[in-house]
């Protein structure tokens, strides 16, 4: 409980001073579902918690397919929100972020396909970089020799291990992380997953089964025709 209150008191003090303002809305988070809509989920997640692993297998996955299957007016967008007690947290969304652009690269993949393409693949292979299983491994030796393999998996040629092996301390990548970061604790996040709905935060969604998301996206209202 302490390390939660602490965390939490770290976020509204990032929270309270001068946040940056993204640049692009289309590059913050990963936009998932359909535009324009007139129901709109969001997601927090962290690619090294196994309570999103358990949610992004069980619920956003088949959500989304759902979504598509019925062309409903839903958008979903997954904002990555590394917890810092998770060691590997920032680095692993940094590369899942390298991974999908390298993807995007290397063949005619959208940025939405990429990402459910790599996030997939981080999510069944966190265990691989959990706290306990790399105590003796430094950050470098977790990047090249855990998550590249998880990348190039996931369908990275093999020509660009080198350019994903020099992304470990990429300042781009780390300054958009923070941005993404801080956008999550200006809406007050302090655990994943957690959801927004049409822009409000909601704890109590994170218990709903596969069945109350779907009853609530198919009730999505059509859209105008001015939209």
């Amino acid at each position: 409980m302490a390390r939660v209150a602490g965390f939490l008191a770290l976020c509204l003090a990032s929270a309270s001073g001068q946040l940056p303002i993204p640049e692009n809305l289309q590059t913050l988070g990963y936009i998932l579902g359909n535009e324009p809509a007139t129901r709109k989920v969001e997601v927090f997640g962290d690619f090294q918690c196994p309570d999103t692993l358990n949610d992004w297998e069980a619920k956003i996955k088949p959500l989304l397919a759902y979504i598509k299957a019925n062309n409903l007016p839903v958008s979903f967008t997954y904002h990555s929100f590394p917890l810092p007690y998770h060691l590997h947290a920032w680095r692993s969304a940094m590369a899942v972020e390298e991974a999908v652009q390298l993807l995007m690269r290397g063949g005619n993949t959208s940025r939405a396909a990429a990402f459910e393409v790599v996030a997939t693949a981080f999510f069944r292979n966190q265990f691989q970089f959990q706290n306990n299983v790399t105590a003796t491994l430094d950050q470098r030796q977790v990047w090249n020799g855990i998550f590249w393999p998880i990348a190039s998996g996931a369908g990275v040629a093999q020509k660009y291990q080198e350019e994903f092996g020099q992304a470990v301390n990429s300042s781009v990548l780390d300054s958009n992380l923070r941005i993404e970061w801080k956008y999550g604790c200006s809406r007050t996040i302090s655990g994943t997953p957690i959801y927004a709905l049409n822009n409000v935060i909601s704890y109590d969604v994170a218990a709903w089964s596969l069945q109350q998301w779907e009853a609530w996206v198919a009730a999505a209202p059509a859209l105008s025709p001015s939209q």
